[in-house]
């Protein structure tokens, strides 16, 4: 593979690189990456949804290549939410995709526990971690897959809330590094209690106040650089350069 002897971790993209659907950037992908991020959205207008034969095809074209994937569930489906029957979709939603990427085998599944907004009380933050937990071992009662492959991503609230679902559902972490960055965390602190428990770590440039951009405009950035340098010279996980501009 590219990354062979090279880094710990497995180096990956998303599955938008070229314009163009899911298969052909797999296609484009293959033998210069070790894992893709296969991001999915679904709404009534749009969706890009693979089938049953391009799944198939992804296959094929894994074994091949050795590649692995991440997939990355819509990001609009919601896990917390205050009404239960949008958090039963979300479940549904859930299991739907693991059985249709089943044959694959994918590394993990990333999860966005979005729905909920407000965190101001303890009771606000309890009820969003008491929604998520259930919504979590409901995906993994109904579907048996094994909780570590489900990874929960650090969003705009505190990452400290994704540790508490963790240990609850015994779900992994998606570490994204750019986020951090983003909310003006502590990096250091955050990585070193995050990064045990991380599965797939999402990396990424800051510009302009936007997130998703080149890591060149964090070459300056010494601190940083280092930083990222030191949590991943230990990590052998998933590592996507979540660059979507």
């Amino acid at each position: 593979m590219t990354n062979a002897n090279k880094y710990p971790f497995r180096l990956g993209c998303t599955s938008y690189v070229i314009p163009a659907d899911i298969v052909p950037n797999v296609e484009f992908m293959a033998g210069k990456i070790d894992d893709m991020e296969i991001v999915l959205f679904e709404s009534e207008k749009i969706s890009n949804m693979p089938t049953v034969a391009d799944v198939k095809r992804i296959g094929e074209i894994a074994s091949v290549n050795q590649m692995s994937f991440t997939i990355h569930l819509p990001f609009d489906i919601t896990a917390a939410a205050a009404d239960k029957a949008d958090r039963t979709e979300f479940v549904e939603h859930a299991c739907r995709i693991t059985e249709l990427f089943d044959p694959i085998a994918p590394h993990s599944y990333v999860i966005h526990l979005a729905g909920h907004k407000d965190f101001e009380t303890i009771r606000r933050q309890n009820i969003f971690v008491k929604r998520s937990t259930e919504s979590l071992l409901s995906i993994v009662d109904k579907t048996g897959i094994d909780p570590k492959r489900l990874c929960i991503e650090n969003l705009s609230y505190p990452w400290e809330f994704n540790l508490e679902i963790s240990d609850k559902t015994g779900c992994s972490l998606c570490t994204d590094i750019g986020h951090l960055v983003m909310k003006k965390c502590r990096l250091d602190h955050s990585l070193s209690i995050l990064m045990p428990r991380t599965r797939v770590v999402h990396l990424h440039g800051i510009h302009a106040g936007r997130d998703h951009r080149s890591l060149r405009w964090m070459k300056s950035d010494d601190r940083f650089v280092a930083l990222v340098k030191e949590h991943l010279s230990k990590f052998v996980g998933v590592c996507t350069l979540e660059v979507f501009e």
